[in-house]
């Protein structure tokens, strides 16, 4: 649960603020996922809540995003997953095109590629251009990350990414994103270094209803590692690329929401215990406050 876009339209005569609380259930289907030196089911269902507040103030806005989630695997050897997530945001408009913003948050209880469970603390600073259906992000960010395993560890890199977004319609884009990013660790399996790139496509069906479409290329390299089948000896490397559609259901004014998404992921490796192919499905339904 990421933090809503909000598209700054002019400059407001005096602050306008917005408030909203969302919950919702989730499903996931994914017979098998890859992630540190496991390979696992990450099928199981959830539910999330979350909390979000911004205050527009002409040039200036800033925003407070909170979450909190549960996620209970069908696999009898993976623990419930209690999440959080606090987010703290701010945006100045230097002109009419251009916008200059920071965050920084704190989670807690993630998956992510090097470690099935770490909390993670962040800063990001974001440089945006905007011109009539034309949209340009850049941004840097900082990552720290603690481990939990039964020696204490961290990891900490940065990730750059930048984004172009060609706007059509009302919810009807097309959006190109390229990102690159790092972890070092003082436990070298932690290490990685990863780039990626992805095309997003969003058609209006109905009012309520929009198509979506998405293709995601990522490839990264394990350096602490020894992919194991490797002639070579070499180290540990991964790539895919996951070609995924889907639905989403209605606006973000408020009420009932949900998506469903169908991917299948193509996955390579020079670690033969983690090379193979995997469908995944996915679908939440919420509502909005």
């Amino acid at each position: 649960m990421g933090l809503v876009p909000v598209m700054l339209t002019g400059q407001p005569a005096h602050a306008e603020s917005e408030v909203f609380a969302d919950v919702s259930v989730r499903g996931v289907a994914a017979k098998r996922d890859v992630v540190e030196s496991d390979e696992f089911d990450s099928t199981g269902y959830g539910a999330d809540a979350r909390l979000f507040y911004e205050n527009d103030d002409e040039r200036i806005r800033y925003w407070v995003d909170t979450s909190v989630g549960i996620f209970d695997y069908t696999d009898e050897g993976r623990s419930t997953r209690e999440t959080f997530r606090g987010e703290l945001g701010g945006a100045y408009q230097i002109s009419e095109t251009i916008e200059l913003s920071l965050e920084i948050a704190h989670s807690e209880n993630l998956v992510f590629v090097e470690s099935l469970q770490a909390d993670q603390k962040r800063g990001r600073l974001q440089g945006q251009w905007e011109r009539d259906d034309d949209r340009v992000r850049v941004h840097a960010e900082y990552r720290h990350r603690s481990y939990d395993q039964e020696v204490e560890a961290t990891g900490s890199g940065m990730r750059y990414s930048a984004e172009y977004n060609r706007r059509f319609g009302s919810y009807h884009w097309l959006r190109f994103r390229v990102f690159q990013d790092a972890i070092d660790s003082e436990d070298n399996r932690r290490d990685y270094n990863r780039i990626s790139g992805a095309v997003d496509y969003s058609h209006p069906v109905t009012n309520l209803l929009r198509a979506r479409a998405n293709v995601d290329v990522r490839s990264w390299k394990f350096p602490g590692r020894t992919a194991q089948g490797d002639p070579d000896g070499d180290k540990r490397k991964d790539s895919y690329i996951a070609p995924e559609i889907g639905l989403d259901y209605g606006r973000q004014s408020g009420g009932i929401f949900g998506n469903l998404r169908l991917s299948y992921q193509l996955r390579t490796s020079n670690d033969e215990r983690f090379t193979g192919d995997t469908p995944r499905v996915a679908a939440e339904v919420g509502y909005r406050f």
